[in-house]
């Protein structure tokens, strides 16, 4: 599991664990159903501000230059739209660890870690 496989299988899959923890499955499903929403609001949000944009154009109420400074700002609201993902799931990293989670095996005796310190 993890990083380690064929480059086909890697490249071929929807999503790739980089790492053995499943226990992140639930967050990437969180966050790829928010990724659409965001996707489709910015869809939405930019076909509508465009057709407005339009016809306020044609109807003579609003020139080129104007026209060229809402359609900038409107980029950018999509782009700090879209960038809210960012942070999604910040609370998952910096959260305490659960009472009663399993900590780590400790290293068996002969292992390098377990090897007392040299002064």
């Amino acid at each position: 599991m993890g990083a380690v496989g064929s480059d086909v299988a890697i490249n071929s899959a929807s999503i790739a664990l980089m790492n053995n923890d499943l226990r992140r499955l639930p967050f990437l499903i969180r966050l790829s159903r928010a990724t659409t929403k965001v996707v489709w609001q910015n869809l939405l949000f930019g076909l509508s501000y465009l057709l407005v944009l339009e016809v306020l154009a044609v109807l003579g109420y609003i020139t080129a230059v104007p026209a060229a400074i809402l359609h900038t700002i409107a980029s950018a609201f999509v782009i700090f739209n879209s960038a809210r993902l960012v942070r999604f799931g910040e609370h998952i990293e910096s959260s305490p660890p659960v009472a009663g989670r399993a900590k780590p095996a400790p290293e068996p005796p002969g292992s390098v870690a377990a090897a007392p310190a040299l002064a």
